[in-house]
């Protein structure tokens, strides 16, 4: 028994003006209608997101009803981060969330009741998709000027945190040589700016709305990170997750979000415009200035990309409990 609502959408107030208004005419009485076919019946499903460019393929299949088309109704909430939506998971306070493979991963090692349904994005060697920001005047000028210094990140024990971490310990610096201090992504320009953090891992559309708007600069950005960590390229960051209870209960609602999502991916990746569109309609980004967005690759990741990140999750000692990799992928 599916314990998600259902609302139906009548259409029988609209025939039956046609029928007065055919009647008036002096028309003959039309036959009766069935208006089974005419009647859709959709399933409202909460999903957490995040205002993230590289949300595109979502932002295109809601503009565009497939979802709609796929019988779900989606009731969308903006989240703090990945690492924050995974307590509402289990909760049930969302059915589906945004978050990272990191994230997600590490929760199923760890014992939570959580599988990954859907890979949203990767970040390739060439993209400058994200990095950490600090002011001109800041005299951070390298990654060894961020000792002693405080680096806002979206979530705690996130895929931010990790990337710093494994990119500072390549460089022989340890976790305690800086400063985390968390903060949602739309704070972290103005915090930077009055210079309440010394420093911020920020990813696009932030990436760009920083150089552009403050004139921050990137202390270490995705290229950096990959010429010295190569096993970095290309992992799985975006994903949307939900927990093992709900996918076993409503498989037919996963299967159709997955369905929705990867007809608008597969748009995207053919016509990037279609994306960059589609983000600006849920973001209140100057259009010039989104055109300068860097893009992350859409591509659909395999299991051996999310077997990397595993190994380097372990590697650097980020890996709770013990994981076979396709214990957590339902796709």
């Amino acid at each position: 028994m599916n314990k998600y609502r259902h609302r139906i959408m009548g259409v029988a107030a609209a025939i039956g003006l046609a029928v007065t208004a055919a009647g008036c005419a002096g028309s003959p009485a039309p036959a009766p209608i069935d208006d089974s076919s005419a009647t859709a019946e959709l399933t409202d499903v909460r999903v957490a997101i995040m205002p993230l460019s590289g949300l595109a393929p979502f932002f295109l299949a809601l503009d565009n009803g497939y979802f709609e088309e796929e019988g779900l109704r989606l009731e969308t909430e903006m989240a703090a981060g990945g690492a924050a939506v995974i307590p509402a998971l289990i909760a049930g306070d969302y059915d589906i969330g945004i978050g990272n493979a990191f994230n997600y991963m590490n929760a199923a090692g760890s014992g939570l009741d959580l599988q990954i349904i859907t890979h949203i994005y990767s970040v390739t060697s060439g993209t400058q998709y994200d990095g950490i920001f600090t002011m001109p005047d800041s005299g951070i000028k390298t990654p060894a000027d961020l000792v002693g210094k405080t680096i806002a990140i979206n979530t705690i024990h996130s895929v931010s945190d990790f990337q710093i971490v494994a990119e500072m310990e390549s460089l022989g610096f340890d976790r305690d040589d800086y400063q985390f201090v968390e903060m949602p992504f739309p704070d972290m320009p103005a915090a930077l700016e009055q210079g309440h953090v010394d420093a911020a891992m920020m990813a696009e559309p932030f990436f760009t709305q920083v150089q552009e708007q403050i004139g921050a600069t990137p202390v270490l950005s995705s290229p950096d990170r990959f010429s010295s960590i190569p096993d970095m390229a290309n992992l799985p960051f975006g994903v949307f997750s939900a927990t093992g209870g709900f996918i076993a209960e409503n498989p037919e609602i996963v299967s159709a979000f997955q369905r929705a999502f990867d007809r608008a991916r597969d748009e995207v990746i053919k016509d990037p415009q279609l994306g960059l569109d589609a983000f600006l309609n849920h973001s209140d980004m100057d259009p010039s200035l989104a055109s300068k967005l860097s893009w992350p690759n859409f591509e659909r990741a395999q299991v051996a990309d999310f077997e990397r990140m595993l190994r380097l999750m372990d590697e650097v000692g980020y890996l709770e409990g013990d994981l076979d990799v396709n214990d957590v992928l339902a796709f």
